[in-house]
């Protein structure tokens, strides 16, 4: 059975929200660099670059991570070659992921992040839900639910017809 935790307006509000806080903590950034994980994580991340962009002084360039579970149920993040061919080096990265539930794919992502040397990453997701194997931190949240392990939370961003958009439990 689904449950509805956030309907299109909640979600929409909580992207503005979520982008008003970035703009003020990176107000003096001259380039910020936006990785949205996965399909979701991208949607998210374009959500609010399209807030952002005429709000934000510096230049914003956003990509997308990709990442899947091996056969040992580890997470592989799939390497980008736009992130290789830009420098990273001293700059801003914040990485968008639409739910966090263990941390796992967040922690990899970052991980990853890391070795092209940014000056700090900073982390957004709409829905958080505590429920952490890894120790990694959100910086930006909509929404933090309290769940049981047993439990989904998912994300539907209908790009079709936006205002089908929600976030439910099931």
């Amino acid at each position: 059975m689904k449950s509805i935790l956030l309907n299109h307006t909640q979600i929409e509000n909580k992207i503005l929200r979520l982008s008003h806080q970035i703009l003020e903590n990176n107000f003096y950034e001259k380039h910020l660099f936006f990785v949205g994980l996965n399909v979701r994580g991208n949607m998210l991340c374009s959500k609010i670059v399209s807030i952002l962009k005429p709000l934000f002084d510096g230049e914003i360039e956003y990509f997308t991570l990709s990442s899947k579970r091996n056969t040992n149920k580890e997470i592989e993040i799939s390497d980008i070659d736009i992130f290789s061919s830009r420098s990273l080096n001293n700059k801003s990265v914040i990485v968008f992921d639409d739910v966090v539930d263990s941390g796992q794919t967040l922690m990899y992502a970052v991980s990853y992040i890391t070795s092209f040397n940014p000056n700090k990453i900073q982390t957004v997701a709409l829905i958080d839900r505590n429920h952490r194997k890894f120790p990694i931190k959100v910086d930006y949240v909509g929404l933090q639910v309290a769940t049981t392990l047993h439990e989904n939370v998912v994300v539907e961003f209908d790009e079709s017809n936006p205002e089908n958009s929600c976030a439910f439990l099931q």
